[in-house]
């Protein structure tokens, strides 16, 4: 079985090396990219278009998508378009909290051209201070690039219903980042993991995630 991970918006693949390590060692073939405009310098994902990111995954043929954030959405569209055999959802980007709200709302009325980005509201959005202190993220948040996440959401959102494969969702009690409640309303009983914050795979209930992962996987 085949296993695409996919990371997600300003974000970095590392951040799921924990899941894909522990996959590999249950004898699964995993692929984790690096997702256009990303790996690089934060300045790359405001030359980055919605479309470099869909046209990427749309190169591959997994078997099974793991997508955290904007890579759920990612996963979304792909396993509307394709056979897929699982999908699992992390922290999907369906909604904003209203920071990102109101910086895509900006961007679009055109403050892009003026500032082209800005911190991230309370850093990376991680509980444990390790793992913070280790992600490999980027720290700012690109507005024109921004602009291009929110035709990724809108797209996953129309494609949502199109997607027939079982689909397991993943949310954090403490993100800053996503509204969690879309993802409540959109997906059949997502399971909450009560002490972390957005990037649920590297957070306090990692190894509580890779072991409901690893549980829906090989059944």
């Amino acid at each position: 079985m085949s296993i695409l991970l996919l990371h997600g918006f300003t974000g970095h693949p590392d951040d799921l090396l924990p899941l894909e390590q522990a996959l590999l060692q249950r004898g699964f073939t995993c692929e984790r990219p690096c997702l256009p405009g990303h790996c690089t310098s934060v300045t790359d994902l405001n030359r980055t278009k919605a479309e470099d990111w869909i046209n990427f995954v749309r190169k591959r043929n997994p078997d099974v998508v793991i997508g955290l954030s904007m890579g759920g959405l990612l996963g979304v569209i792909l396993a509307a378009e394709r056979p897929i055999s699982k999908l699992i959802l992390l922290a999907p980007a369906f909604k904003l909290k209203p920071f990102g709200q109101t910086g895509t709302m900006l961007s679009k009325l055109g403050l892009h051209n003026f500032v082209r980005m800005y911190p991230k509201m309370v850093g990376r959005d991680i509980q444990d201070p390790i793992a913070r202190s280790q992600s490999k993220a980027y720290d700012r948040v690109p507005l024109r690039g921004l602009l291009e996440f929110d035709k990724v959401r809108q797209q996953a959102l129309k494609a949502l219903p199109r997607v027939k494969c079982p689909t397991h969702t993943f949310l954090g009690a403490h993100d800053h980042t996503i509204d969690n409640s879309a993802a409540m309303r959109l997906m059949k009983n997502p399971v909450m993991l009560p002490h972390s914050g957005h990037v649920l795979s590297v957070d306090r209930d990692k190894k509580e995630l890779i072991a409901q992962c690893l549980k829906i996987l090989e059944k």
